[in-house]
């Protein structure tokens, strides 16, 4: 009796193994038209509880057999709900990855399948460019932006002054050098500089600025400066001794010398040149009110962009400034030195320490900030990088979605419209670290 009950139970269990295998073959089937599956397959299907339904992929977007499935729970947050279980190419063979026209998910009992839905196909940007704007996204730019800017309120003053000596013996170092190699460079390309000169001249001094200057700005100096240019010449005419001046010129007659030459001389030492230093400030202004006011005018704004614009348009100025640049500053070896020396020094060494010592306790908060901390982990931000460029992860995902365009009612009964998603917020969520990591 006891035999043939565990005849009976043995009898019972292959049936249900059968049934379930067979239950998987005909799911595959759907998908490649024939009974196949792995080993793997027909266990998962055995043991697992949701959904498999097929999908119809065809832009042929590239996916591989595990690829994740997620369902948006709230605006811009994904909660997983499956994964791609199978796909097949247009002859019913199986394969793990490529891109073939139809396949399978498995879907959990969590995901939500009221009415039509579809699938929407996404993945990761892998440039320079997205990784670091998702290192830096903007709420913690500006939380960067705001650290540096509040530490440099605050320090500022401190930082000029311990900046200030070496920014001026570093200057002195270097312009030195550069004066010398600057003058010798030029004084070799006196010919070429000459030759633009000229074309300068005839191009664009004669033809644009010129005129320009005639009818707009030389009538404006001499409305401004001949009330200033009146006094100096009354107190010059004051101080002119015209007997002495006679005298000098009826000798010279005489004589046949240079007396009068020699007066002027002399008036112009002790006399002319006193008073115009006197009034060198007042010159000072009155040119820099005659400028003020040219530039101001628009036919001379124009006029000067316009000889700019040919200035910079001019291909042998471009090539003779780029050749005394890199002459003098780029392969410059003596320059090279000088700063080396000079930030070299023990005064420069010392202030950069005292500076990096100031700067150390916010680059270490903005290092926590982008990067996490051996008490908190790494950031959500930082963890989702490592993921993406190092170790492989979300590169390729899928969400389900519900289908407005289409009118079924039953999803099971349809394949899956697979097409290629467009939001920028629907991103995979980052794994959690355990609670003992954190």
């Amino acid at each position: 009796m006891h035999r043939a009950v565990r005849i009976l139970l043995g009898l019972a269990l292959w049936l249900g193994l059968g049934a379930a295998a067979l239950w998987v073959f005909r799911s595959t089937a759907t998908v490649a038209g024939h009974t196949s599956g792995t080993p793997g397959q027909l266990w998962q299907a055995a043991t697992a509880q949701g959904h498999w339904l097929p999908f119809a992929n065809p832009r042929r977007l590239p996916l591989r057999v595990g690829d994740p499935v997620y369902q948006e729970a709230e605006p811009g947050q994904l909660v997983l709900v499956g994964h791609v279980y199978a796909l097949a190419d247009d002859q019913g063979d199986q394969h793990l990855q490529g891109e073939f026209a139809r396949g399978m998910v498995y879907l959990t009992p969590d995901a939500r399948l009221q009415g039509a839905v579809r699938l929407e196909h996404y993945r990761a940007d892998l440039s320079l460019a997205a990784g670091m704007q998702m290192l830096f996204p903007p709420r913690k730019r500006q939380q960067v932006q705001r650290l540096l800017a509040q530490h440099w309120n605050r320090h500022k003053r401190e930082m000029f002054d311990t900046l200030r000596p070496v920014i001026e013996h570093t200057l002195k170092q270097t312009l030195a050098v550069l004066q010398e190699d600057l003058a010798r460079q030029l004084r070799r390309r006196e010919p070429q500089l000459r030759q633009l000169a000229r074309r300068w001249e005839k191009n664009v001094l004669e033809k644009h600025l010129l005129p320009v200057l005639q009818e707009e700005v030389f009538p404006l100096a001499q409305q401004q400066a001949t009330p200033l240019a009146k006094q100096i010449g009354m107190e010059l005419w004051d101080r002119v001794s015209l007997w002495r001046f006679g005298t000098a010129a009826v000798l010279d007659k005489i004589t046949s010398g240079n007396r009068v030459e020699r007066e002027f001389e002399q008036f112009l030492e002790q006399e002319a040149i006193p008073v115009l230093k006197r009034r060198s400030r007042e010159l000072i202004q009155t040119a820099q009110r005659i400028m003020e006011q040219a530039l101001q005018r628009p036919r001379v704004r124009e006029a000067l962009q316009q000889g700019l614009q040919a200035l910079a348009a001019d291909e042998q100025f471009r090539r003779l400034l780029w050749e005394v640049f890199e002459e003098v500053v780029v392969n410059n070896p003596r320059l090279h030195q000088a700063v080396q020396q000079a930030l070299a020094s023990p005064q420069t060494q010392q202030a950069l320490k005292k500076i990096s010592q100031n700067w150390e306790p916010v680059v270490q908060q903005i290092g926590a900030l982008l990067l996490g901390t051996p008490e908190e982990g790494l950031t959500p931000e930082l963890t989702r990088l490592l993921r993406l460029h190092v170790f492989g992860k979300d590169r390729r995902w899928l969400v389900l979605v519900a289908d407005s365009k289409s009118d079924s009612a039953s999803t099971a009964e349809l394949r899956l419209p697979l097409v290629a998603g467009t939001r920028q917020d629907l991103l995979p969520p980052v794994p959690e670290a355990p609670p003992g990591k954190r």
